[in-house]
């Protein structure tokens, strides 16, 4: 079963199904360019189906594997997260992709304080804001990596929200199971997440044709066009 293979916290298993914390799956996109409460920003790659959990703690971290749909600027990821006592600040990261699983390569980090994440059965989502933002291109694979380095060794940690029914294209879970382990990939498994990024500018008529107009963040194919002609930039935020 895979949901055994998932960290524990202590002798505890926190990857389990939990009907309380269950959402009606929703499909997933690898291009599904929306607005963004992050001026500037689209909403790229997203998942947000989940029927269970498992736990970033002290015998472990975990990761989120995602395809960029839009080459531009990766400035803020969403994260459907909980806690379980008082497991310390939590580090999101955004790190390359190596043999299908994260490298050790780091290219933003950004600290989530302890008291944002909330201490209960519930999950709800936080906004990680990166900084520095991240240089991102169409059709790259990237990992979402969360750990939390202050954990104490039993038992505190946090929950990500998954689901176990492989709904996002893109990638997959990726598990650091137990102190000085490899990346392990768990392709039938999929964290709730959504990335935001600002789209790079067009430099050619011919980018703004085949809806690619939608990709780079315009509200339809002219106004893309007048950005080659003219310069002048009428994406939100811009």
């Amino acid at each position: 079963m895979k949901q055994m293979t998932l960290v524990a916290l202590a002798a505890v298993t926190l990857a389990g199904c939990d009907a309380s914390n269950s959402t009606a799956p929703e499909s997933a996109s690898m291009v599904r360019p929306q607005l963004a409460a992050l001026a500037g920003a689209t909403l790229d790659q997203s998942q947000t189906a989940s029927d269970g959990y498992a736990a970033i703690g002290f015998f472990g971290d975990q990761a989120q594997l995602f395809t960029a749909g839009i080459s531009g600027t990766l400035s803020q990821v969403d994260l459907q997260l909980g806690r379980t006592g008082s497991p310390g600040d939590l580090v999101v990261q955004i790190r390359t992709v190596a043999g299908g699983v994260p490298s050790s390569s780091i290219l933003s980090s950004a600290t989530v304080a302890e008291a944002r994440v909330t201490l209960s059965d519930t999950l709800d989502w936080v906004s990680v804001v990166l900084s520095p933002s991240v240089g991102v291109v169409s059709g790259t694979q990237y990992a979402i990596v969360l750990t939390a380095p202050a954990v104490p060794p039993c038992c505190d940690g946090y929950k990500w929200a998954a689901s176990f029914l492989d709904p996002y294209p893109g990638g997959t879970m990726a598990q650091l199971s137990g102190r000085g382990a490899s990346w392990q990939s768990l392709p039938a498994i999929d964290f709730a997440f959504k990335t935001y990024v600002t789209p790079l500018g067009p430099v050619s008529k011919d980018q703004c044709e085949k809806g690619g107009w939608r990709i780079l963040g315009f509200a339809n194919q002219g106004q893309c066009v007048r950005f080659v002609e003219t310069g002048k930039d009428s994406r939100p935020g811009a």
